[in-house]
């Protein structure tokens, strides 16, 4: 007999001020077997967009990419790790302007 996943989807909408970093999301590490996250970043004049997808399994202990715009480089770093029995969800901004972020969390 097939387990059923559970999903839970949360949307986050929220900014990164400019050369700042910022815990964007965190959810109890024993209360998921994995996590995904889309990742929509955004200059707030809109000149620079880009969305990315990260897989999350609770055996991992570090993710991080680089993240590219269209249009050029978007300096932002994903942080995705074990911390304190959480998993984090980190942004670091290093642009000289704020980042719009907006995230769709599934957990399973």
């Amino acid at each position: 007999m097939a387990t059923a996943r559970l999903i839970i989807n949360r949307r986050i909408v929220d900014s990164v001020p400019a050369s700042t970093t910022k815990v964007v999301d965190m959810v109890p590490e024993g209360s998921v077997y994995s996590v995904e996250y889309h990742i929509n970043m955004r200059k707030p004049d809109n000149t620079f967009s880009k969305t990315i997808k990260v897989l999350v399994d609770t055996d991992d202990t570090n993710v991080q990419d680089t993240v590219w715009a269209r249009m050029g480089q978007l300096d932002v770093l994903v942080n995705i790790q074990k911390d304190s029995g959480y998993i984090k969800l980190q942004l670091q901004n290093n642009e000289a302007f704020d980042v719009d972020v907006r995230v769709i969390r599934q957990l399973t």
